[in-house]
């Protein structure tokens, strides 16, 4: 039955890469062009392949749009930035002979003056030690301020990049229920810093081999001591070295301590990604991330119009085309699936996705089809899955679709399809729907 899915479930060999993650004001302008120059510069200077393709966001926050060059081309054509605003460059070599997905990277850089810079490398290109990212943060000074980062080795078939920041590649495939859970509160942090205008550099995401720090995390409290103290009071703790005079300071962690320490530091609120979605954890600012609430909040969903209907209706529509398009199912097939409760179809909703976002034919569906198709079925496939209902919002930020399942005890359960699949689009991640929908049941089930 599940012909297509079975057929790219084939396992892949695992590729070790190291990967730096950095991030600083939310309000910090970046010269864009200076940031690619600098990235080439580097990537010359660490002696990886050279970057073979270019990919830059341009636009306004509510129609994005990617345009992807040869570097060699665009280096041709004057190196022009698009026209409008551009928002985000990546840049990177893939492996000889592969399709340029998203786990065939030898490298991969991205800078963005909301995300802040990732940097992946294959380690069986280059190795890269605790004093080569270290020079990097201290070289990008130049281009951006950075206020905090980490540095950890995962494999490129897990999405490293997805997951700095805040993603999940294949879900479900690759990482338990629990780190879905943190891996999705830090999407969730990043997203109220940017609602509030605070700055997402001052939390403190998790533990890493190797961490860089402000001052505002070393006044963290633990225990009634700074974090700076309870860190230098035990060799255990890992060492803290300033590397930037007043402003960063690098701690770097025994991987065999790192478990320890979260032990600590979570409970005491200092980590975003601690526990489950039930679980409070935080940041200097004092917010609580995932934590119950006493006060039952006010249900603000509205029935939906026949307009409303309408839409998701011609959603599906529009999926059934997409998912015959990309795989060998029939479209009675899709009207089976869609209408019951079915886990299998979130992974071939993953594989349609992610060969949609491959396909480099003239008449592929466009990222404005491709959302409200994704929107539709994903509303609709949660819906079937956990007997949630689609409803209306209307808040500060506008009218939107959402699907809610209400609890006993008040407690509210939501997803916003149209939000969750556009911020993919806009950050080219695949293979999550699977990590939603786990996700969302998940929270019903700790709700």
């Amino acid at each position: 039955m599940f012909a297509f899915l079975q057929k790219l479930l084939g396992k892949s060999s695992q590729r070790p890469a190291q990967t730096l993650a950095l991030y600083g004001p939310s309000n910090e302008a970046v010269d864009l062009q200076a940031g690619l120059d600098w990235i080439l510069e580097c990537a010359a200077k660490l002696g990886l392949p050279e970057a073979d393709w270019i990919t830059f966001t341009y636009g306004e926050v509510d129609a994005l749009a990617y345009k992807t060059y040869k570097l060699a081309t665009w280096m041709k054509r004057g190196r022009l930035l698009p026209a409008v605003a551009c928002v985000t460059i990546e840049t990177g070599r893939f492996l000889e002979g592969s399709r340029g997905g998203l786990t065939d990277y030898i490298w991969y850089a991205c800078l963005s003056p909301k995300s802040g810079f990732v940097l992946c490398v294959d380690l069986e290109i280059r190795q890269m030690p605790p004093t080569v990212a270290e020079n990097l943060v201290l070289d990008i000074q130049r281009i951006t301020n950075i206020e905090y980062g980490y540095s950890f080795k995962m494999e490129f078939e897990k999405g490293p990049a997805i997951y700095a920041d805040g993603g999940t590649l294949n879900g479900r495939k690759n990482f338990t229920h629990a780190q879905i859970a943190g891996i999705a509160k830090w999407s969730h942090a990043a997203g109220e810093c940017k609602k509030t205008g605070t700055n997402i550099s001052d939390l403190l995401r998790d533990i890493y081999p190797l961490n860089f720090l402000n001052p505002h995390h070393l006044v963290m409290q633990v225990n009634g001591q700074s974090l700076k103290d309870w860190i230098e009071t035990d060799p255990k703790r890992g060492v803290l070295k300033p590397l930037i005079e007043d402003k960063l300071w690098t701690w770097t962690v025994p991987d065999n301590r790192i478990h320890a320490i979260r032990k600590v530091l979570g409970p005491e609120r200092l980590l975003i990604s601690w526990g489950d979605f039930n679980t409070p954890s935080g940041g200097p600012l004092g917010h609580t991330y995932g934590a119950k609430k006493d006060i039952i909040p006010t249900f603000v969903g509205k029935s939906l119009t026949k307009e409303d209907e309408r839409w998701i209706a011609d959603g599906l529509a529009a999926m059934k085309l997409i998912f015959t398009r990309y795989t060998d199912e029939s479209s009675e097939h899709f009207d089976w699936l869609i209408g019951r409760r079915e886990p299998q179809f979130g992974k071939l909703l993953d594989m349609v996705f992610t060969a949609w976002s491959q396909d480099a034919h003239p008449d592929r569906p466009t990222p404005e089809q491709t959302l409200h198709a994704f929107a539709a079925v994903l509303g609709e496939h949660l819906v079937k899955q956990y007997r949630m209902g689609w409803y209306v919002v209307d808040d500060e930020y506008g009218r939107s679709l959402g699907v809610c399942l209400r609890g006993p005890g008040g407690g509210q359960t939501w997803n916003h399809p149209v939000d969750t699949v556009a911020k993919r689009i806009d950050q080219g991640e695949t293979g999550f729907i699977t990590g939603i929908v786990d996700a969302v049941g998940e929270e019903i089930k700790h709700g």
